[in-house]
């Protein structure tokens, strides 16, 4: 009761849940004592029944296990941390027992100096590790006594014609040499104190120079063939003359290919001999200078031009004063002094005239040009829209242009004068198009209005056999269709005259009075003679 009335009043609800520190420690060691139930070890009842119990605490669960040490199957009612505490116990075992496979194979595979190393640090070699070793070395003997002896048929092969032995090739041979005389050397020696892994790297460090050697020796055999192979080349006629022909195929395709980006002057130059070249050019130089001396007279004849357009357009200008001039006689020329005019100012009056036409001209090009580009947008935009209405609509396939098609060609070409004419010209494609979509339209209409004329006269047609069949049952019923008689009576009078007509138009009402008045029974006719003739 002490320990409820220290507690305070908050934790009061978790009163069932509240335990001493001795019932604790009590429960953890009953979890403690059923989860070492299931491990299972060498020394099983140190760990499942430890002397004294009450010492066990749930940190020796914490300390690392015997490696030997097993788990038994997880009781299927073990749920929460228990079932995963000796789920991971079984993983660490089954991790402990693969480790220690492996490095007792490790261990096992080691070389003899190794295992010396191995043993001076504690460690008892096994029984058998001697026995075991020699096999080993043997093996390996056995292995590399074979490479050898491959190796010796390899460098021993038939050597070709013409071989030259080098320097390399000499101190292959003296590789050989050595290792022949090591492994002469090698029984012995596995019988002196030397260590088995000294001679294993020498081994290997003169198998690794036997083959770097094979490999130069390979090199060198290859190359030989080579040289062999292109002496057969040159040797063979018909192969040197297939590699001329291709020479002479790229040759050609090259200076086709320069000839077609080089000028059509160099390219004639190219192609002409020495002489010609020689010819051409002394015609090239005489042609120019007949163009030189022709360029001169038109200079000329040009200065001498605008110098009389100079003298008549403008008034001379005289470099001497007026009191100085005196008359001369008639056969003397008259000389007057007349100032330099440049060019420029020949072209000044005729600037004033032209830059006003040179404006107009300019704004009738814009315009041109204007309505050039707008004209050709708007044509592109028509050409798009027809484009797509042939796209969509069925007119055109239904109804095409017969001319146009293939199979009517022949037809086309024979038909006229006009087609013709037109034969050559290319027409635009807009106005094709348009053509089509006119003569699309028009068919189609043409085509409505006959299948209406056709409905109408198959309407006419109807209602005249209705009409025959009923004035058939009006004659069976011995009656009279005073409808129909009236009706064509008034379509006569009408067609006849109209002022008649609105006169007469009161004696079909007397007759139908008339009729009226008269029985319209269908067995009237009936006068007993039925199916006899009268007389």
């Amino acid at each position: 009761m002490s320990t409820d009335n220290n507690i305070p009043p908050s934790a009061k609800p978790l009163l069932p849940y509240i335990r001493s520190r001795q019932e604790v420690h009590r429960i953890r060691q009953t979890l403690t004592l059923y989860l070492q139930s299931h491990i299972v070890s060498a020394c099983d009842d140190e760990v499942t029944t430890p002397a004294n119990t009450n010492d066990t605490s749930h940190v020796s669960l914490g300390v690392p296990i015997d490696p030997s040490a097993s788990v038994k199957r997880v009781p299927s009612n073990l749920t929460g941390v228990r079932k995963e505490y000796l789920k991971a116990l079984q993983e660490n075992a089954a991790a402990r027992r693969e480790y220690d496979e492996l490095s007792n194979r490790i261990a096992f595979r080691r070389p003899p100096a190794q295992d010396n190393l191995t043993s001076t640090k504690g460690h008892d070699t096994p029984p058998l590790h001697d026995y075991l070793s020699s096999i080993r070395e043997d093996r390996r003997y056995e292995k590399l006594r074979l490479f050898d002896n491959s190796l010796k048929r390899l460098t021993g092969a038939t050597k070709p014609d013409g071989y030259v032995a080098d320097e390399e090739q000499q101190n292959t041979l003296l590789d050989q040499e050595k290792l022949e005389s090591f492994w002469n050397g090698l029984g012995s020696s596995r019988e002196s104190n030397e260590g088995v892994q000294a001679l294993i790297s020498k081994l290997e460090r003169t198998v690794l120079r036997a083959k770097a050697k094979l490999a130069r020796e390979q090199n060198l055999l290859k190359e030989l063939k080579a040289r062999q192979l292109s002496e057969d080349v040159s040797n063979n006629p018909s192969r040197r003359v297939i590699a001329l022909q291709c020479v002479r195929d790229e040759l050609v395709q090259w200076v086709e290919e320069k000839l077609v980006t080089a000028n059509s002057g160099e390219a004639a130059e190219f192609g002409e001999s020495p002489k010609k070249n020689t010819a051409s050019s002394q015609a090239v130089e005489e042609r120019k200078g007949e163009i030189r001396e022709q360029y001169a007279k038109y200079l000329q004849e040009r200065r001498l031009l605008l110098e009389a357009l100079s003298l008549v357009s403008q008034p001379t200008k005289s470099t001497t004063p007026a009191a100085e001039r005196c008359p001369k006689g008639p056969s003397e020329p008259v000389v007057t002094n007349t100032a330099v005019w440049n060019s420029i100012d020949l072209f000044g009056p005729a600037s004033e005239l032209l830059l006003p036409g040179s404006t107009v001209q300019r704004s009738l090009a814009l315009q041109r040009s204007y309505l050039t580009g707008l004209l050709s947008k708007e044509k592109t935009n028509l050409k798009q829209a027809l484009e797509r209405l042939s796209h969509e609509s069925h007119l055109l396939p239904e109804y095409p242009i017969l001319a146009r098609h293939s199979k009517f060609k022949h037809i086309s070409n024979n038909a006229g004068g006009r087609t013709d004419r037109t034969e050559g010209d290319q027409t635009d494609e807009l106005l094709q198009k348009a053509q089509a979509w006119a003569f699309a339209s028009e068919a189609a209409s043409t085509h409505e209005g006959d299948y209406v004329e056709q409905r109408i006269e198959h309407g006419l047609d109807m209602s005249e056999s209705a009409s025959r069949t009923l004035q058939q049952v009006y004659g069976l019923l011995n009656q009279e269709n005073n409808a129909a008689a009236e009706d064509t009576a008034l379509d006569e009078g009408n067609e006849t005259d109209i002022w008649v007509g609105e006169v007469e138009s009161h004696r079909p009402r007397r007759r139908r009075q008339k009729n009226d008045q008269q029985p319209g029974n269908p067995w009237a006719r009936l006068n007993g003679n039925v199916g006899f003739s009268e007389g």
